[in-house]
C-alpha cells in the first residue's frame, strides 16, 4: 500500500513534468511563431509600400490611386475623357546607333549614364513650378513621354494655361 502511494506521487510527478515541459514547448513554439509571423507582417508591408511606389512610378497618380483605392473588375480598362489635353513625345534621333558596348565607353555604361542624366534632367524640369501642369507619363528607351490636362490639377480650362 505505502509502495502503491509512492508509485501513484512519481507517476504523477512524472505527468507533471511532462505536461510542464509539453506547455514550455508549445509557448516557445507561439513565441517563435509570433516572431514569424510579425517578421513576415513586416515584411509584407515593406513590399506593399514598393508596390505602391512602383506603380505610382508606372502610372500617372490618379490612374494608381484608381486602381488601388476602387473595388472594380478587374478585367474592366481605364478610361477617362479629357477636354482639353496635350501630348509631347521628345526623343532622342538615332539613340540606337549611338548605344555602342566598347570598352572606350565601358560597355556602353557611359551611353546609359547620359541617358539617364537627360532623362533625370527632364524630371527635374517638370518638378519646377513653372511646369506644374505637365505630367510625366513614362520614358521608354530614348523617348520621354509627357502630358497635361490629365487631371484637374493638371487642367486650366479657363486660360488653357496647360496647352
Amino acid at each position: 500500500q505505502q509502495w502503491t502511494c509512492v508509485v501513484v506521487a512519481l507517476g504523477a510527478c512524472v505527468a507533471l513534468l511532462l505536461h510542464s515541459q509539453q506547455t514550455e514547448s508549445t509557448y516557445r513554439l507561439d513565441f517563435i511563431w509570433k516572431l514569424q509571423a510579425n517578421d513576415e507582417k513586416e515584411d509584407m508591408e515593406h513590399l506593399e509600400a514598393y508596390n505602391r511606389k512602383l506603380l505610382a512610378n508606372i502610372l500617372p497618380e490618379h490612374v494608381a490611386q484608381h486602381f488601388l483605392n476602387s473595388d472594380k473588375n478587374i478585367d474592366e480598362l481605364y478610361h477617362e475623357q479629357c477636354e482639353s489635353v496635350c501630348v509631347m513625345f521628345a526623343s532622342i534621333p538615332n539613340f540606337s546607333e549611338f548605344y555602342v558596348e566598347l570598352e572606350g565607353n565601358n560597355e556602353g555604361v557611359e551611353c546609359l549614364r547620359l541617358l539617364n542624366e537627360i532623362i533625370a534632367d527632364f524630371d527635374e524640369i517638370l518638378a519646377e513650378d513653372s511646369f506644374k501642369y505637365i505630367e510625366k507619363i513614362k520614358s521608354t528607351g530614348a523617348t520621354y513621354m509627357a502630358a497635361s490636362g490629365l487631371t484637374a490639377a493638371t487642367r486650366d480650362l479657363r486660360g488653357y494655361r496647360h496647352v
